[in-house]
């Protein structure tokens, strides 16, 4: 990405919530909205981007 010019990356709201409100009506700041993966996989997939 950096190989691009992207200095930064932007999520848009993946945490667990009731999606009233396109997922900004979060309900667990420390769990991802299982639609997206599990939390060790975004994790993981953080770990590569901050790697790099």
């Amino acid at each position: 990405m950096c190989k691009l010019g992207c200095n930064a990356i932007w999520i848009n709201p993946c945490f667990k919530s009731p999606f009233g409100d396109a997922g900004y009506d979060v309900e667990d700041y420390y769990t991802f909205a299982p639609r997206y993966d599990t939390n060790d996989v975004i994790k993981g997939s953080a770990a590569v981007f901050v790697e790099e």
